[in-house]
């Protein structure tokens, strides 16, 4: 190989190398272009979700607020209802629809004087039980089951209707909305 041969293959080999080298350039120049572009829409992006973070929070304080202001409400509803239902003199309590009773007036749970079963969360036919085994109820039929049977015994339908039992102090009255009751002595 001659000196000029050399010096050819070395200049191809040069020319190769920059066309390489540009060529390296171009691609890195492009995929730097193109992480530009996409951190431009990942900021963009975080820019939004930033945006819609604080309008989330801004509702879910909204809300809280109104949550807030509608619990205090309805305590203040639920203490007016309480003292307006004790002002009743008479015997005043309601029932869930599966006949557990929810609350009584003092008036109500004075005829049960003594007898801490009669309270929240006593069904109902154990109230009637407990009217006729303590000899409360006065029943125009005879036998103790016949006034406890009169006042239950409507079957499963609803809304019921009971027939008034008399109490030495009074009538007891049911009414029913939907499938709950009160009970009125």
């Amino acid at each position: 190989m001659t000196l000029t041969q050399k010096l050819a293959d070395e200049r191809r080999a040069r020319l190769a190398a920059e066309r390489l080298l540009d060529l390296k350039q171009a691609e890195l120049f492009a995929a730097n272009r193109k992480l530009g572009l996409h951190a431009e829409a990942l900021s963009n992006e975080i820019v939004e979700t930033r945006a819609e973070v604080e309008t989330v929070r801004d509702e879910n304080q909204r809300v809280k607020t109104d949550l807030r202001a509608a619990n205090e409400k309805t305590e203040i509803a639920e203490r007016r209802l309480w003292l307006s239902i004790e002002t009743i003199q008479d015997g005043f309590a309601f029932f869930d629809a599966q006949d557990r009773m929810i609350g009584a007036n003092h008036a109500y749970l004075k005829v049960f004087d003594g007898l801490g079963e009669v309270q929240p969360g006593v069904s109902y036919a154990r109230i009637l039980e407990v009217i006729v085994e303590e000899g409360i109820l006065i029943s125009e039929t005879s036998g103790p089951k016949s006034g406890s049977n009169r006042c239950s015994n409507d079957g499963a339908n609803r809304p019921r209707r009971r027939s008034p039992c008399g109490f030495g102090m009074g009538n007891i009255s049911n009414l029913s909305i939907s499938g709950d009751m009160a009970g009125i002595s």
